[in-house]
């Protein structure tokens, strides 16, 4: 008996250390050289939820925060509004129907947050913010946007009403 409750517990143990395992890498093809032409019927009257940004090569998943990192354009793709989280945020913004993108002035609320991993919430933030001010191209589909920025740097958000139904997905 002691030899199978052994065996149970050291099963467990391997199963729990599996489950703290880093996650999968995600990585998105480099923005294209051609721009692309864009249907923004796409993109409008669409909340994206933000599921992992940063380098192309090896992007960084979004850290739970409760609620959504989201962004959503306004129908005349002239400006959007979103989440980061904690904030509320929204700017101008130009789209053009080759996928080109430009944003600016980018305003938010300004609440706080303490405890736990408020500080790297907060960070999460900021790089998405400064990733934002530096977007210049996407591409988009039904269930995905992504957002190409400068020196590598995308942003990879999922249709939040017709989410995949893969849950990790190389893009």
């Amino acid at each position: 008996m002691k030899k199978i409750f052994a065996s149970i517990l050291a099963t467990v143990a391997i199963l729990t250390l599996a489950g703290c395992a880093a996650p999968s890498t995600i990585t998105v093809p480099a923005s294209p050289s051609t721009p692309i032409a864009l249907d923004p019927t796409k993109l409008v009257h669409v909340t994206w939820v933000l599921k992992s940004y940063g380098d192309v090569k090896n992007m960084t998943l979004v850290i739970p925060t409760g609620k959504d990192i989201n962004l959503t354009f306004k129908g005349t793709l002239d400006g959007f509004t979103g989440s980061d989280g904690v904030n509320d945020y929204g700017g101008p913004c130009h789209i053009g129907n080759d996928g080109n993108i430009a944003t600016s002035s980018i305003t938010s609320t300004q609440i706080g947050l303490s405890g736990g991993n408020a500080r790297e919430i907060l960070k999460q933030a900021q790089t998405y913010y400064d990733l934002l001010q530096q977007a210049k191209t996407l591409s988009v589909n039904d269930d995905e946007l992504v957002i190409y920025c400068n020196n590598g740097q995308a942003m990879q958000f999922i249709n939040s009403t017709h989410p995949p139904t893969v849950t990790k997905k190389s893009i």
